[in-house]
């Protein structure tokens, strides 16, 4: 696959960027039956929980977010390799995330695992003591984000998620000259083993994704935010204990999602940049 970038085109009033042989862009309704296909590639890489929902749900489930406009893709040869749903959270969305997925607040609220530090290379350079506080300005939340194991080692979750940030940068900024807010934050869950910890507890100890995600984070903030700032934008990481919703595979209906006890532990994470003067 090529590595350099190719062309940067408009394409029916919609904004593309292509590398090589992969198109980013906004997922269509064209696209269902390809990303149904992931889907299914996803669901048989996990094990009898499937972290996504029923099969009988999935071309709903799809449409709702192409609908929505938060659904973005990678596409090769007309397939889709890769998804990441990611959108500007408000409102009664934003309660949820942050009461029912995270967990950082509401009735299933428990306090930080980790508050800390982020500093170059999105690397923990100072944990904290003080409590988070909740003041989470502008938030962002990304999920959904699966490549299939053809195209993994070509950067394409990276790449889509450049796409992503450039998409809602406007809107963003808009929000925070709008209410007067210096702070953005992006809400993300990780399994255990994407952050790299707990193998005592019988999961594998996998490739911490923490550092990448705060890397692309303080991307966005240096490219389109605080454009005049000098040196790496600092973060504040806040993790919480919550466990990602899961589906009993079998299901022939749109169920709730299965219970904690059957679900998948995770850490929830918010990351928070707070504006060091106003935006441009």
């Amino acid at each position: 696959m090529k590595s350099f970038w190719g062309l940067v085109c408009l394409t029916h009033c919609c904004f593309v960027m292509c590398e090589g042989d992969v198109e980013y862009r906004k997922a269509q309704i064209a696209d269902i039956p390809s990303i149904l296909e992931l889907m299914k590639e996803a669901a048989s890489s996990y094990d009898d929980r499937v972290m996504i929902v029923p099969e009988v749900c999935r071309d709903s489930f799809v449409k709702g977010m192409i609908d929505k406009k938060i659904l973005y893709v990678a596409v090769s040869d007309g397939k889709v390799v890769g998804t990441k749903k990611f959108f500007i959270a408000e409102g009664a969305e934003k309660k949820d995330l942050l009461e029912n997925l995270v967990r950082s607040e509401g009735k299933k609220a428990g306090k930080p695992s980790l508050r800390a530090r982020v500093g170059n290379e999105g690397k923990v350079i100072e944990t904290l003591a003080t409590p988070a506080s909740n003041e989470w300005g502008v938030c962002l939340y990304t999920g959904f984000s699966y490549t299939l194991e053809s195209f993994r080692r070509h950067n394409i979750q990276k790449k889509l998620t450049e796409f992503a940030y450039g998409d809602v940068a406007e809107k963003v900024k808009e929000l925070l000259r709008a209410r007067g807010q210096k702070k953005v934050s992006l809400i993300v869950v990780l399994t255990y083993p994407n952050v790299g910890m707990r193998p005592n507890e019988g999961y594998k100890e996998g490739y911490d994704r923490t550092p990448s995600l705060a890397k692309g984070f303080q991307s966005f903030i240096k490219k389109y935010i605080e454009t005049t700032l000098e040196g790496t934008p600092e973060l504040e990481l806040s993790r919480y204990n919550t466990f990602l919703p899961a589906f009993d595979p079998a299901s022939k209906t749109c169920d709730l999602p299965l219970p904690d006890e059957k679900s998948h532990p995770m850490y929830g994470h918010i990351f928070t940049y707070e504006l060091k003067g106003n935006v441009v």
